[in-house]
């Protein structure tokens, strides 16, 4: 295992390799394999097949739960004594903290997060797939079809592989049936199940699963294991998104809207269109 932080690792297991350096890495992510596959994100690729995203509260807050849960690690958050950061002196405050490379919280976020970090850790399965193991450990692989570098950094890994989600519900009929195919969770799953085999357990798949929590009171935690039929429909979607991203790089095209496109009615108007014709005939 090395420590390195180029912006092209090698393939093999890498620790200690900051967030920011894991990111800037050139091989392919989970993150850009669903893109790739997402119609929202057609037209929005550049050269080298990334779609650029601005942070959003959500993600910070996000990557801040990871890092007090995963690591223990709040030395980056700054909780500061207001309430919103709309006066003068509260954005100057808040402005400094990021200059420094900081994070600054309100002190009601900073007890939200310290609620769903109590939360988590107080469902006995979630603790036991979140502790105990090796963090954002960072494996970079080869596909072995088009020879691309690919990358994952798993949240947390025993004799599992768990993925910490934050949601609006943790309930887990509505993962299973919304939360998984509408993030692309299933190619996340079938992404970092590949490389850990590759690099970690000599071909053996891991169990994948996803710890949920809700970010407002009580906090309801749900663990959810990717089924084989998920993992089935992920991989399958990764071969196509890794095919894709092959194309792109030595044509120059990437998945965009086609010049011109015919609409027809969903299934549900035609079905009330039909209804109401009945209806009249009767």
């Amino acid at each position: 295992m090395t420590a390195a932080t180029l912006e092209a690792l090698p393939v093999g297991v890498h620790d200690h390799v900051p967030n920011a350096a894991y990111h800037a890495d050139a091989a392919v992510g989970s993150t850009t394999l669903r893109n790739l596959l997402d119609p929202a994100k057609a037209g929005l690729f550049d050269e080298h097949g990334h779609v650029h995203m601005e942070t959003t509260d959500a993600m910070r807050f996000g990557t801040l739960l990871h890092s007090i849960v995963l690591e223990a690690d709040d030395q980056q958050v700054v909780v500061l004594p207001y309430q919103e950061f709309r006066t003068k002196e509260a954005k100057t405050a808040r402005d400094e903290v990021l200059a420094a490379g900081n994070i600054p919280l309100k002190t009601t976020e900073w007890l939200q997060l310290c609620d769903v970090r109590d939360a988590i850790l107080a469902h006995p399965f979630a603790k036991a797939l979140l502790t105990g193991g090796v963090s954002e450990q960072t494996l970079i692989s080869e596909d072995a079809e088009t020879g691309l570098r690919i990358k994952a950094r798993p949240d947390h890994r025993t004799a599992f592989i768990a993925d910490l989600k934050t949601c609006r519900d943790a309930n887990p009929a509505t993962v299973e049936r919304r939360t998984i195919p509408d993030y692309g969770y299933q190619q996340a799953a079938a992404h970092y199940q590949q490389i850990v085999a590759d690099t970690v357990t000599n071909g053996e798949h891991l169990p994948f699963y996803l710890v949920n929590v809700e970010k407002t009171a009580p906090y309801r935690v749900s663990v959810v294991e990717i089924g084989d039929q998920y993992l089935e429909d992920g991989r399958a979607r990764n071969r196509r998104a890794l095919d894709l991203y092959a194309h792109g790089l030595a044509t120059g095209e990437w998945p965009t809207w086609p010049d011109t496109y015919t609409a027809e009615p969903p299934t549900w108007l035609t079905t009330q269109t039909q209804d109401l014709t009945n209806e009249q005939e009767a």
